[in-house]
């Protein structure tokens, strides 16, 4: 599964990047080209990513994607799996059926 984060300002939507897990490791690929119309719109970055470096690969899920959703902790992660009809934990369904959305911020997540 792949998917693209993404953020929008009045209406206008930017592909920041695609996240996606490649034999138990997370691999997140900068769009050099919407990051840069994004940052000319107002976008400050992502997270702790260097915006220099247009690929990232991580045995974990990085933190700012980690931060997008309930974690394995969370006392109610069993209804929140059920919501979502999952049988089990699974980061990047996680991402996917909540499109990574924050009220903070104009980021969010959609499959490829």
């Amino acid at each position: 599964m792949k998917l693209e984060l993404l953020w929008s300002k009045n209406g206008e939507e930017f592909i920041l990047g695609v996240l996606e897990k490649e034999n138990e490791e997370y691999v997140f690929k900068l769009d050099e080209t919407g990051l840069k119309s994004a940052v000319r719109k107002g976008c400050v970055g992502i997270g702790n990513f260097d915006l220099m470096r247009l690929e990232y690969r991580s045995k974990e899920l990085f933190p700012f994607f980690q931060n997008r959703i309930p974690s394995r902790n969370n006392i109610n992660i069993q209804e929140i799996l059920k919501e979502f009809n999952m049988n089990e934990y699974d980061e990047m369904q996680l991402l996917k059926y909540t499109e990574a959305e924050k009220a903070t911020d104009n980021y969010y997540m959609k499959e490829v």
